[in-house]
C-alpha cells in the first residue's frame, strides 16, 4: 500500500523484505488526489480485514518494517525506553559522490559565524534523538547544509519514516 513512481523497484524492495505478498494492483490517480486516495484505500482495506504494513496510515503496523533491517526491534525498544542509550554502532556511510555534490555547501557552512557550535549542537541532538545513527544515515535520515538559502539557517535534519 502506498504511492510510488518506480513500481518495479519498489515491488522488488518489498519482495526482498517480505515473502508473504499476496497481490499487487494499480490505480491511476491524479497527483492532486494521491493522499486522499491512499487514506481512503487504507481505511477500506483495514475495514475489510486486510493486514497492511503501511506504517503511516494504518491503525497498527503489522510485521517488519524496512527499519527493522537496520535496527532490530529489541534495540528499538531499548532506544525508546532507556533515555541514556545512544546507538553509535555500525559504520557511517561515506559516499564520495554525495560529498562532492554537497561539498561547496558544507564549506560555506563552515565559514558562517558560530558554525562549530551549531555543528556540536546538531551532533548532540542527532545522537539523542535518532536511533541507529550510523546505520540509518542516508536511508532514514540526512543532514542538509543550507547556508545562504535563508538568513540564519545553517542546516536542516531530514528524518524519514
Amino acid at each position: 500500500m502506498g504511492q510510488v513512481v518506480d513500481v518495479v523497484r519498489r515491488y522488488a524492495q518489498h519482495r526482498h523484505n517480505h515473502d508473504d505478498i499476496q497481490r499487487i494492483s494499480f490505480k491511476p490517480v491524479s497527483c492532486k488526489s494521491l493522499n486522499d486516495e491512499e487514506r481512503t484505500t487504507v481505511s477500506t482495506l483495514e475495514t475489510g480485514g486486510f493486514r497492511l504494513r503501511n506504517i503511516q496510515l494504518v491503525t497498527f503496523s503489522y510485521g517488519d518494517t524496512d527499519f527493522d533491517l537496520v535496527m532490530p526491534r529489541s534495540e528499538q525498544e531499548r532506544w525508546l525506553t532507556d533515555l541514556d542509550f545512544q546507538d553509535l554502532t555500525g559504520t557511517r556511510v561515506v559516499d564520495d559522490t554525495l560529498r562532492s555534490h554537497y561539498g561547496k555547501s558544507y564549506r560555506r557552512l563552515l565559514e558562517m559565524p558560530f558554525a562549530e557550535e551549531v555543528i556540536q549542537v546538531m551532533r548532540q541532538y542527532i545522537r539523542a534523538s535518532i536511533p541507529a545513527v550510523k546505520r540509518g544515515e542516508i536511508a532514514f535520515w540526512m543532514c542538509s547544509c543550507l547556508p545562504g538559502n535563508t538568513a540564519g539557517l545553517y542546516s536542516r535534519i531530514n528524518v524519514g519514516n
